[in-house]
């Protein structure tokens, strides 16, 4: 919303921020995924990222560490190395640390090319948490990274692209714009930011500058980590016997891909609209917990005068439903409906779902299961199968502004719209080593040339192709194996050697073997599986 822009003027003059939360980072949160699931758990894991304070993580680190076999260590090398943070400042009511942030990955691609291509990541940044006695908390983080991708990562970043004023610009998936790096490389920076403040256990509100995940799945089909970060206010409430019901609304700011026509700024600002979402969360019964989902993109741009239109109050609505109910889920403002399911039978599995609605025959689904501990049998081995698919034109709009997305990048499934998706991921650690594998499967309809056939969100829908011609169809496979050493679970510091295989089917197909050796602090989720 745009009255956010004015809090995030003097927002970093108090504080860098961002709250003591769970990292958005599904392979480093296993452990804590786990826990979730026992019956005598209150989290409500729908939405995320997920408050320390609603669990015991303390006594959770503790319990991992005991597992592990980590053991205290008393020179200050090993410490800082292996089990401290870089630096940390603890008073009676302050808590204050510093870590670093990295990245370095080294790697070699084998496609249709003649020649095997060496690549690399090269990112550096830190991040800064801390604590205000019990009731405030803050971290920020910055990154700067200059990357050469494989082959199909850099079409995708320089095809984001519509804007003819700046053709050296693209887009790095969920990691904003980049410019040109020496010959074929890019240059791109991130920042977080994020500070809470709860009052009492029923009430958290939080000014961030960040992403929001919800739903239980490695994908969401209602509101996703994919896109670049944005501003928002979040305000948590919970409420009922034993905190049963949890209602959230967030107020964000987004960014359509095209730029503003005139501006008296040096370069030409993105186009804005602001987004409004609202989820209610129900458990009642221990074992399962519903969730219901509103998410409305608001026009804030007319597009035939060129300029902004005035701040309508309705956009800080607190209601759910209030907003599909008032302008329908087509009208001037884009609005989809959802619901969330989990289901924990045992301690040791979670069954999953999602239904999204758009309008008409627009709708998408999730249905997925997560096994832990292999059903109690092989201790850190956990698997997960998914199954995720959409209408076309879902997510879309008659007015391309509005359509359900940020940045250049859909707030939902990093597909868009109009594909199936089967996946499969197994995660193992021993000790401090840890495995992942994880394939992919997937179909979806090819908006080629003038065709719109409903897969590209940022298309019309008033443009869909007419034309009785069948659209053609790619298929989609996609391989990622890792092996890695834990070096520090403060910030996730590990080491990595990977190898990743992907082959996409259609009119032009193509493939490419990754091998890749890396150094890094793992706290975010980077979707390059598509």
């Amino acid at each position: 919303m745009r009255f956010l822009a004015a809090i995030f003027l003097f927002f970093p003059a108090f504080c860098s921020a961002q709250q003591k939360i769970l990292p958005l980072n599904q392979q480093f949160t296993s452990w804590e995924e786990a826990n979730f699931n026992r019956v005598d758990n209150k989290v409500h894991s729908g939405i995320r990222p997920i408050l320390k304070s609603d669990y015991n993580a303390d006594s959770l680190t503790a319990a991992q560490n005991e597992y592990i076999g980590r053991v205290e260590r008393k020179r200050w090398l090993d410490r800082k190395l292996k089990s401290e943070h870089f630096i940390h400042v603890k008073q009676d009511n302050f808590n204050f640390t510093i870590d670093p942030v990295i990245n370095m990955e080294y790697g070699r691609e084998n496609s249709q090319l003649p020649d095997t291509t060496s690549l690399y990541k090269n990112t550096r940044g830190i991040l800064v948490q801390g604590d205000f006695g019990n009731h405030v908390s803050f971290s920020t983080s910055f990154y700067e990274s200059q990357a050469y991708f494989p082959s199909y990562v850099d079409s995708y970043t320089r095809e984001v692209n519509t804007d003819p004023l700046y053709p050296t610009y693209g887009i790095v998936p969920g990691q904003g714009r980049a410019k040109s790096f020496k010959n074929g490389g890019f240059d791109y920076g991130m920042s977080s930011a994020n500070v809470s403040y709860s009052p009492n256990t029923y009430l958290n509100v939080q000014l961030g500058y960040g992403k929001n995940f919800i739903g239980e799945g490695y994908r969401s089909m209602l509101l996703s980590d994919v896109a670049f970060n944005y501003p928002f206010v979040k305000i948590t409430s919970k409420f009922g016997k034993q905190k049963k019901w949890q209602y959230s609304n967030i107020y964000s700011s987004l960014k359509h891909i095209d730029r503003v026509p005139t501006t008296v700024a040096t370069e030409q600002q993105y186009i804005p609209k602001s987004g409004t979402f609202h989820y209610l969360s129900w458990a009642p019964i221990n074992r399962i917990q519903i969730g219901f989902f509103e998410g409305t993109i608001f026009e804030t741009w007319d597009a035939d005068s060129l300029t902004s239109m005035p701040f309508n109050a309705i956009e800080v609505n607190p209601l759910i439903g209030v907003n599909s109910l008032a302008f329908g889920t087509n009208g001037d403002n884009n609005t989809i409906l959802g619901i969330n399911l989990k289901i924990t039978p045992i301690d040791y599995l979670t069954i999953y779902g999602q239904y999204v609605y758009d309008d008409g025959n627009k709708f998408g689904y999730q249905a997925g299961l997560k096994i832990y501990n292999f059903g109690g049998l092989v201790k850190n081995l956990s698997l997960r199968l998914e199954y995720n698919s959409s209408m076309p034109f879902t997510y879309s709009h008659n007015q391309p502004i509005q359509n359900y997305g940020h940045y250049g990048q859909s707030l939902a499934h990093i597909y868009g719209a109009g594909f199936s998706e089967a996946l499969g991921i197994v995660n193992y650690s021993f000790k401090d080593i840890f495995f992942q594998a994880k394939y992919i499967a997937s179909q979806f309809t090819n908006d080629e040339g003038q065709y719109n056939w409903g897969t590209d969100i940022f298309k019309s829908n008033s443009t869909a192709s007419k034309e009785q011609i069948t659209p053609s169809v790619s298929a989609l496979s996609y391989i990622d194996l890792q092996l890695g050493y834990m070096i520090n679970p403060n910030y996730n510091m590990n080491i990595v050697a990977g190898l990743t295989r992907r082959y996409l089917e259609s009119t032009n197909s193509a493939s490419s073997t990754y091998f890749y050796l890396g150094f890094r602090t793992s706290l975010r989720n980077l979707y390059y599986d598509f």
